[in-house]
């Protein structure tokens, strides 16, 4: 007799949900990494317009560079703006994911160790019968041994 679990559609229902999860935690975590170096591009591309405008300051300048310029400058904290917004938003979104994936692994364990407990309480069982068979067997050939 085989051991079988009768929550182990459940347990399977939990470990695929918990995957699911952690897949989605993974995902928040890649889109923050391509964020943060999106807004670091951005700032070297602040940096490079600040520089290039200094460096032209000694020498005169049209005033359609400096409005271009400008108008760069102005772009590009826009986008730095909308992208430090958006990279507040995928914090919070990773902390509610991260709750998420907790609470899926929680339920998970619980489901384990409940899975565990009824595995030990079975291979007990098991050694007790199989225990109780030698025991019958060893009685009966010294019973057929003593009318012999």
């Amino acid at each position: 007799m085989a051991f079988v679990f009768s929550l182990a559609s459940v347990l399977r229902l939990r470990k695929l949900a918990t995957e699911r999860e952690e897949r989605l935690l993974q995902s928040i975590h890649g889109e923050i990494a391509r964020a943060s170096e999106t807004l670091n591009r951005n700032a070297a591309e602040i940096e490079a317009v600040y520089a290039s405008r200094d460096a032209d300051s000694s020498q005169p300048l049209l005033a359609a560079d400096l409005h271009s310029a400008y108008s760069l400058l102005d772009t590009l904290h826009g986008s730095r703006k909308q992208l430090v917004q958006h990279m507040g938003k995928l914090e919070q979104l990773k902390e509610r994911q991260v709750v998420a994936y907790s609470k899926a692994l929680q339920d998970r364990e619980a489901l384990d160790q409940i899975r565990d407990q009824k595995q030990s309480e079975y291979d007990t069982y098991i050694a007790k019968q199989e225990g109780k068979l030698v025991d019958d067997a060893f009685g009966a050939k010294r019973a057929r041994n003593r009318r012999q």
